[in-house]
């Protein structure tokens, strides 16, 4: 997918480190990224992503599901707010 293609530019950009369609509690999350201050998510772009994401949050992982609206308005947006989720603001 075109968007999953860009998003993981962008957040390589912002110097985030991610797995693409990792396995996060029995599901597969589109990316799990990592922050630098030990803390981990997983990223849902996809409907097929996304319809795992329950059973994650109820195993207690810590997801960020992206609407096709939030990625229409551009990958580097949707990797900073993942930045800022995992490393504060800096």
């Amino acid at each position: 997918m075109q968007a999953e293609s860009a998003l993981a530019m962008a957040m390589s950009d912002e110097g985030l480190s991610f797995r693409h369609r990792a396995s996060v509690a029995g599901q597969t999350a589109d990316f799990w990224v990592s922050g630098n201050r030990g803390f981990s998510l997983a990223v849902l772009c996809t409907d097929k992503g996304r319809a795992g994401a329950d059973a994650m949050r109820r195993r207690g992982i810590m997801t960020y599901e992206l609407t096709d609206r939030a990625l229409a308005e551009g990958p580097r947006k949707c990797a900073r707010a993942i930045v800022e989720i995992l490393n504060g603001r800096e």
